[in-house]
């Protein structure tokens, strides 16, 4: 992984699909972007990874989210880390995993791209600390002049959020962009048919609504108030695991939570090798809805269903 040649390659005995390799560095390095390549002439193979650094003493996991890894995949880091001892974790893959890179580098200061994520109401942008980061939340690309992103800043609609960093000689970084469903503040699961489905609902990838019987099984949630609705999005669960994760789906919307109307049906593919969000637009609508019923139909081993997230993309009723 680590002699420059991307045709040799690290693999392990046949039967480990989540193996584990140390890498030492000839002298402590900071960084604050992970290269990674699979020896695609036997496939493509990794489903999902973790890395790990040694930091202080301890290992300090820096990456829980990596996903596929194919002819290539860039990794970047909320922030620089330096350490000289990094490990890969494969969490999942469907044959022994052949990976032919793994390299570190630098990111130039007008490089810096910001996080964005919300918690609740909350917008929360993260960059390298050092520098003013502005943002935008109708989809328009921040400029000088733009609102300066401080804690506390509110984002209750759905959308599309931009942010960059102006650094101290006036100049302004690469855009990041993040795209927000409906605020989650004040939904309540209803019913569930199995497993805590408040899970689907919490706005964190981390935790996943499991039903604890074979599909179909469904929730229902009340947002609080009625919006007018355009499309749902479904979000895999992200821990590495396929066992129940739904590949087939129903979505029903109602004004009153008695009278229930069938807006989308269908399958999302290709899950196994590539749980992204997965984005659905709404037909049939005919006015504002106050709440939704997500059913999961099947799933890809034939039991259970489950969501990381649930997402609804709207306006407020009246807007």
């Amino acid at each position: 992984m680590t002699d420059g040649n991307i045709e040799t390659y690290w693999a392990v005995e046949d039967d480990n699909l989540t193996p584990t390799a140390v890498i030492t560095l000839p002298k402590p390095a900071t960084f604050d972007v992970i290269r990674l390549r699979e020896q695609t002439r036997l496939g493509q193979r990794v489903d999902s990874f973790n890395i790990d650094a040694f930091v202080n003493g301890k290992w300090v996991c820096i990456d829980n989210e990596g996903k596929t890894i194919g002819n290539q995949v860039m990794r970047r880091l909320n922030r620089p880390i330096t350490t000289q001892k990094l490990r890969l974790r494969i969490t999942g893959s469907q044959a022994t995993p052949c990976i032919s890179e793994f390299s570190l580098f630098r990111q130039p200061a007008g490089a810096v791209r910001p996080s964005i994520f919300r918690r609740g109401d909350n917008l929360v942008i993260i960059a390298d600390g050092k520098n003013k980061i502005l943002y935008t939340t109708d989809g328009s690309e921040p400029k000088a002049g733009s609102p300066v992103y401080s804690q506390g800043a509110k984002f209750t609609e759905s959308g599309i959020v931009k942010a960059r960093c102006q650094f101290s000689n006036g100049k302004l970084g690469p855009v990041s962009q993040a795209k927000f469903g409906i605020s989650k503040t004040g939904w309540k699961v209803k019913t569930a048919t199995s497993g805590n489905a408040a899970a689907a609902i919490d706005d964190n990838p981390e935790t996943s609504w499991l039903a604890k019987a074979e599909a179909p099984q469904s929730f229902v949630v009340d947002m609080g108030k009625p919006y007018q609705v355009s499309s749902f999005s479904y979000l895999p669960r992200q821990d590495g695991k396929t066992s129940g994760m739904t590949d087939k789906y129903q979505f029903e919307v109602s004004a009153d939570g008695k009278n229930w109307t069938k807006v989308a049906e269908g399958e999302f593919s290709n899950l196994r090798a590539n749980p992204i969000e997965q984005s659905v637009n709404l037909k049939n609508m005919n006015g504002p809805v106050r709440y939704f019923r997500f059913i999961g139909t099947s799933s890809l081993d034939g039991n259970s269903a489950s969501a990381a997230e649930i997402n609804v993309f709207g306006t407020p009723a009246g807007k």
